[in-house]
């Protein structure tokens, strides 16, 4: 599982996160969002270094 480097919406701060292999991103937000009825994307929440919690969308 390769680690991406994505930029925290809030401050900009890199938060590192594994992406399965041939996965895009499609959003990175602050905002909380519902789980994607697509059956290939996925939501996941992390926090930056700086307790900004941040929601990544992607599919593979």
């Amino acid at each position: 599982m390769p680690i991406t480097e994505l930029p925290c919406p809030q401050c900009g701060s890199e938060v590192k996160m594994g992406l399965p292999r041939g996965a895009t991103v499609k959003s990175v937000t602050a905002a909380e969002r519902a789980e994607p009825a697509a059956p290939r994307r996925k939501m996941r929440s992390l926090v930056c270094h700086n307790d900004h919690e941040l929601h990544v969308v992607f599919e593979w």
